[in-house]
């Protein structure tokens, strides 16, 4: 009994949280992918730790709503056109979103660091890998695979490297800000500041040179947020001037203003054009989705979009890019599998721990901690927020088996967590 306590012991969290997020990550690298099939030994391990918490009213409420979003998703595959295929992705929905929301949950609950600097590991692994590539040359088609419009290093397209930065550099950014000013020139401290704003700045430059729009929106809104969320107007009046500055320098330098014109376009004849090809045909799909869906993991096979797009044919089963996680949830689950995926998030939105973001904590005050219980929920909740509107310009809220969704159920179950737990 002593012994399984001991596997059961949330102390290991400090060990396996960032081990199943570098596991999560891998698959960003084809060559590294195989690497994320343990990923449901963590789920079961994160799902048994948790289960004398399910006596804490919140994080009952909280699995009670995740597990019926689960349900639903599941359900699906009785009326699915590929009953097999709905029943395996939403079984594995309903593991991976339990799990992780557990993992992020108990980490933020017990652990002395909070879960926004989980996935460092993880981060500095693909900003390493992103670093070799871009240094060394390879692999050869390092600028030119994918859409073949910026860097993708190892991975397995632009905008996939660059949602594996944006999900994983909070944990660089918390690494920035949680440095002190060192007491001497050189020093341990003095190292750990210079490394922390080297890999902040490294991830920074490789979520630029992918073009991918859908994430640097995303984490300049992130960064916004966190500023406003603690300067306040402070941070809007200088939001503003940096804004004016851009503004005139784009209308006065023609070189600037044609950089950034090729890189908002990316040679496509307006600004919205690779995402409108995709959210239309969705929104057409969500229509025949209706209240209940085609069943999750499917796509109409009615709505046909050219192979360029990253739709493509699996034994058969059409799989079209979705562009929308709104949209693709409401095709497959329907307008209530939508509404049941957001409760969730709803909820914790409505944690206390969210409504007293503005609001200094009086013990950490008291004790003048470097990094305040409202600096650390901000953080959290300003990467939430981001993880969200990238969500509207990618489908992977239908997609357990992506980058993005495991690493977002980390999130919600952090910001789940009573900040007395912290």
């Amino acid at each position: 009994m002593n012994r399984i306590s001991r596997i059961l012991s949330p102390k290991l969290l400090r060990i396996a949280l960032p081990l199943c997020g570098i596991v999560i990550i891998s698959r960003t690298f084809p060559r590294f992918s195989g690497i994320y099939y343990a990923l449901p030994l963590f789920l079961v391990w994160f799902i048994a730790v948790a289960w004398k918490y399910f006596s804490i009213k919140e994080f009952k409420a909280l699995m009670t709503l995740t597990a019926v979003s689960g349900i639903w998703i599941l359900l699906t595959a009785a009326w699915s056109s590929y009953p097999l295929i709905s029943l395996y992705r939403g079984g594995y929905f309903i593991l991976l979103s339990i799990g992780l929301i557990a993992g992020g949950y108990i980490s933020a609950k017990e652990g002395k660091n909070p879960a926004a600097g989980f996935l460092l590991w993880a981060n500095i692994a693909v900003a390493a890998l992103s670093l070799y590539s871009f240094a060394a040359g390879v692999p050869a088609d390092a600028w030119t695979g994918g859409h073949g419009k910026g860097f993708m290093g190892f991975a397995g397209h632009q905008n996939l490297l660059a949602s594996a930065i944006l999900f994983t550099v909070p944990s660089s950014l918390y690494f920035f800000i949680a440095q002190k000013a060192p007491s001497k020139f050189i020093s341990g401290s003095t190292l750990s500041n210079l490394l922390s704003v080297f890999l902040l700045l490294l991830n920074i430059f490789f979520l630029i040179i992918t073009f991918s729009r859908a994430s640097l929106l995303s984490y300049i809104i992130m960064v916004a947020l966190f500023g406003i969320f603690l300067f306040k107007w402070k941070a809007v009046i200088a939001y503003l001037i940096f804004a004016a500055a851009f503004a005139a320098l784009f209308l006065i330098d023609a070189p600037f203003k044609a950089s950034i014109e090729k890189a908002l376009y990316k040679d496509f004849p307006t600004l919205l054009f690779s995402r409108e090809i995709l959210v239309e045909p969705s929104y057409h799909a969500a229509l025949k989705g209706g209240a209940v869906g085609l069943g999750y993991g499917i796509s109409d096979p009615e709505i046909i979009l050219p192979g360029v797009t990253g739709s493509i044919y699996v034994d058969g089963r059409y799989i079209r890019e979705k562009g929308n996680s709104v949209l693709a949830l409401v095709e497959e689950t329907g307008v209530i599998g939508l509404v049941l995926f957001l409760l969730p998030v709803f909820y914790v939105m409505k944690n206390p721990r969210i409504r007293g973001i503005g609001n200094e904590d009086a013990a950490d005050k008291k004790e003048g901690v470097h990094l305040s219980s409202k600096m650390i929920n901000a953080f959290l909740f300003s990467a939430l927020i981001a993880f969200i509107i990238h969500a509207q310009f990618e489908a992977w809220w239908a997609g357990p088996g992506s980058v993005q969704l495991p690493l977002f159920f980390i999130y919600l179950g952090a910001l789940a967590a009573p900040k007395e737990g912290k």
